[in-house]
């Protein structure tokens, strides 16, 4: 997520499901409605999966709620090319960046 704004895409094999965003303060809001999401969807948080991305670190409280909450979590790995982009930074994760991954689909 990006500071104070979380977007949320849910997707299945027919096609997007919802797509939103909502303003928080804090990770903990974040998880809320991730949460709030599939409580509105009926999705069962232990069995669909979820992918994290955006400019977090891997440890955030944000990261570390979603995995208490949701069982099948993980971060975003963008797309293969993302890797070979002339601007790439190998310190800089692959999850940081998901729009920019996402268009290059």
């Amino acid at each position: 997520y990006q500071p104070k704004l979380i977007k949320l895409f849910v997707i299945d094999e027919d096609g997007i499901l919802l797509a939103n965003q909502f303003t928080i303060q804090s990770g903990a809001d974040a998880v809320y409605y991730l949460n709030l999401t599939f409580r509105q969807l009926k999705l069962d948080p232990m069995s669909f999966p979820v992918y994290l991305g955006g400019n977090f670190s891997v440890n955030s409280e944000f990261v570390n709620l979603s995995k208490k909450y949701l069982a099948k979590v993980s971060m975003l790995n963008g797309v293969e090319s993302f890797d070979r982009w002339p601007f790439s930074n190998p310190m800089i994760p692959a999850h940081y960046y998901p729009e920019l991954a996402s268009s290059l689909l």
